[in-house]
């Protein structure tokens, strides 16, 4: 069974191809946030005691639920 699911620390959100655009203090806010903003219900987050993880992609799917249509 291989997994390609690809965590990160929060610090390394914004290193990731694709989410170059964003800040760690972002992310941050973000994960402030998460309860109201949708976040947390994406599945992106992951606790490990007193660690933050973030599932990449679906930090990046839910950042594309968020495009505007014109």
């Amino acid at each position: 069974m291989e997994d390609n699911t690809k965590v990160v620390a929060v610090k390394d959100v914004c290193t990731q191809p694709g989410l170059e655009w964003t800040t760690e203090r972002a992310v941050r806010h973000l994960l402030f946030k998460a309860k109201t903003n949708g976040l947390a219900k994406s599945g992106a987050i992951i606790k490990l005691g007193r660690r933050t993880l973030i599932d990449v992609a679906r930090f990046s799917a839910w950042v594309n639920e968020h495009r505007v249509q014109q």
